[in-house]
Order: C-alpha cells, then structure tokens, then sequence
C-alpha cells in the first residue's frame, strides 16, 4: 500500500514547515486528515485480503491517474472482477453522519457540533463517470459502481444513508457482493 503524490509532499512539508510559519496550522490539518485516510485504506485492504471472492478478481489499491482535462483521480481501491468493477472510497470519520441528497450535502454531528465536508458520494460518482468513460473508448464493456466505506466503526450512519451504497468497513465484503449488483444508485 503507498500513500498518494500528495500525501508524501503534505508530509514532507509537514515536518519542515515552521510553526510560526502562517501556513503551519493548515498544512498539518491537511496532513492529519491524509493520515487517517491512510489509516482508513489499510483497514480496507486487510477487510478485503480476509475475503473468500468466489470469481477471478483484482485490487488495485490507491489508483492514481489524471484525466483528459489534466484533473487528477485518485480512488483508493478497485475491485476488478470478469463480471464488474467497484470503485471504493474510504473515509475514517466519526459522529453521526448525514446525507441530504437534494442539495448533495454531507455532514456530520460530533461532540455537539455540524460539520460539513465534501461530498464522498460525489467524489467516488466522479471516478465512476470517468472509468466508465475510460472503458468505453477502449471498448470494454463491463458495469462499473461505486461504495463509500466508513473505516470508524463509532461513526454512526443516520437513515438518510439508506439508499446510498454506504456502509461500515466491515460490510463491504457482502454489500459488495450484494447490495450493489442489487441496487445500483444513481446519485
């Protein structure tokens, strides 16, 4: 498992960076927030490597490409079988999380207070639209879908997660085999 381009300059910055520098406080919140999305990628790939799949498969974790635009995609994991592809995304937060679909809105409640956060529906949606792009000029035609695993186990999924394919780390081996082939979701 590596950590991203951006992860290893954050961190490099990180343990140079001065703290009177008025940056400072900035780059090791950015550094802190990468860490524990490491963190939360390792937890995948120990979830996924304790799994029987019962096809031919392939993971490719922390998939770093750039698009045609010159934007950057980086997925942390891809589950590539004969019969579809599942890009996951990881996110190690904890409090109660919320999801009002109508205005794509993300957040969370923790020790008494709302925090909103880009949306990781949206982010992982991204990345399907641009490998099923990728797949179709090379002529592949193979079903691409998307899941948002929650590496905190204390993170609490409100009702407003149901029908989006958002689980706990530890359900992604069965909704992946499951829940996804079942209901795919538009977002």
């Amino acid at each position: 498992m590596q950590k991203s381009k951006h992860h290893l300059y954050t961190e490099v910055l990180a343990k140079r960076i001065l703290p009177t520098d008025m940056d400072a406080r900035a780059i090791q919140q950015e550094f802190q927030r990468l860490e524990a999305g490491f963190a939360g990628e390792i937890k995948l790939k120990q979830t996924l490597s304790d799994y029987f799949f019962k096809t031919d498969h392939h993971i490719f974790y922390n998939f770093e490409c750039m698009n045609e635009k010159g934007y950057s995609h980086q997925m942390d994991a891809i589950l590539v079988t004969p019969f579809f592809i599942v890009i996951f995304e990881v996110k190690l937060l904890s409090g109660v999380l919320f999801y009002k679909s109508a205005q794509h809105e993300f957040y969370r409640i923790h020790n008494d207070k709302r925090e909103n956060f880009r949306n990781p529906l949206d982010q992982v949606y991204r990345h399907q639209l641009f490998l099923e792009q990728c797949l179709q000029k090379w002529q592949i035609t193979i079903p691409v879908y998307f899941s948002l695993a929650i590496a905190n186990q204390q993170a609490v999924l409100d009702e407003s997660l149901e029908n989006f394919p958002i689980f706990h780390i530890s359900g992604v081996p069965k909704k992946t085999s499951i829940s996804i082939l079942q209901n795919p979701v538009q977002i």
